[in-house]
């Protein structure tokens, strides 16, 4: 099955194709983003691992394409959802965030916890006066790191001790 992705700006533009490059796509060109500019789409196929493109309004008026690309994924969101979830500032050299360095023993379970619960209630807390939904969106991240902690330490009982 095909995704369609809208690349309105070069930098989404940029930051898809290295994605795809990440796990081993290929496509047929170079830099099309000086043909189509905001209007550039992006067709990956999963199956072949195979990405090709073309102009999203042309697509929409030459039924050049068999399925309907109205169904699109906006890269730009894609890009804000990735700075909120996993911001490349707090990785180090190995790849490894500051999450995967608390849980595999930076800290004690109780110091992970409590600075899990901490940023929760930071990013609840200030949300209306500060980000709005970015906050609580952070607020989420935290917390779905909390939960998976708390699983793995059920069953672990080494999971972020000395």
């Amino acid at each position: 099955m095909n995704k369609y992705y809208l690349c309105r700006t070069y930098d989404s533009y940029r930051w898809l194709l290295e994605r795809l490059k990440r796990k081993y796509y290929t496509w047929p060109f170079q830099n099309i983003w000086s043909d189509c500019g905001s209007n550039t789409m992006i067709r990956v196929d999963d199956e072949t691992r195979r990405a090709s493109y073309g102009n999203y309004l042309l697509y929409l008026t030459s039924g050049l394409i068999n399925e309907n690309p109205k169904t699109y994924i906006e890269v730009t969101d894609l890009m804000n959802d990735e700075s909120i979830t996993k911001p490349t500032y707090y990785a180090g050299d190995d790849g490894k965030d500051l999450f995967d360095r608390f849980e595999s023993g930076l800290m004690t379970r109780q110091e992970t916890i409590g600075f899990y619960k901490g940023n929760i209630t930071k990013y609840v807390t200030r949300y209306a006066e500060k980000n709005g939904i970015e906050d609580l969106k952070k607020a989420q991240v935290y917390l779905g790191r909390l939960i998976e902690f708390e699983k793995l330490a059920e069953n672990d009982d080494r999971i972020g001790a000395f």
